[in-house]
């Protein structure tokens, strides 16, 4: 017999000071406070790329936005030191 531990739901209800890492999708009920600097790999996308409504992607010189299935909308990045 063969048994493999798949995942499992976890629900943290307390402050994380350390990194966390999850692997796999987050989904979240409620308000999400983000603070710091949001990442994630640069992900460019032609307008008939696969997607589901409210992805959010970015590459150097556009964020991508998806506005229904498989539809996604650009708009471009301006500006430069501050």
């Amino acid at each position: 017999i063969d048994v493999r531990f798949l995942g499992a739901a976890v629900t943290v209800s307390e402050t994380v000071y350390d990194d966390l890492t999850i692997v796999g999708n987050l989904t979240a009920t409620g308000n999400v406070t983000l603070s710091g600097i949001l990442q994630a790999d640069p992900q460019t996308k032609a307008s008939t790329d696969p997607g589901h409504t409210g992805q959010i992607c970015w590459d150097a010189n556009y964020i991508y936005v998806c506005t229904a299935a498989n539809t996604w909308k650009r708009v471009a990045l301006t500006g430069g030191v501050f």
